[in-house]
């Protein structure tokens, strides 16, 4: 399952989604975005219908509504959320075993 693509007009429908969601904040510049991206293909085939994966460049796509997520300080910074809710976030790339861990603790 590849990553869909999140943007600030379907942002809302993606997170109130009964599935989890993982969200992805990224920018095309970012070194770390394009590692972490690698880790999250590899983790959306292996969660493929229990998971939801995005991903949400914060260049194309600025206005994304702060009321759920908050001020993004720094990329790439990864959110869960489920029925509208933030579950967990996390910022900064990480390996593939902790980013698996980090999403089962937390679905």
């Amino acid at each position: 399952m590849a990553i869909q693509k999140s943007t600030d007009k379907d942002f809302e429908k993606i997170i109130s989604s009964e599935t989890p969601s993982v969200i992805k904040f990224e920018a095309d510049w970012c070194q770390p975005c394009k590692n972490l991206t690698t880790v999250v293909e590899e983790v959306s085939e292996e969660m493929k219908g229990k998971v939801n994966f995005f991903a949400h460049n914060v260049e194309n796509d600025p206005n994304v509504p702060t009321t759920k997520v908050g001020p993004i300080r720094g990329i790439p910074h990864v959110c869960i959320f489920r029925k509208s809710e933030m579950i967990a976030e996390r910022t900064g790339s990480i390996p593939k075993s902790a980013f698996v861990a980090w999403i089962k603790e937390n679905i």
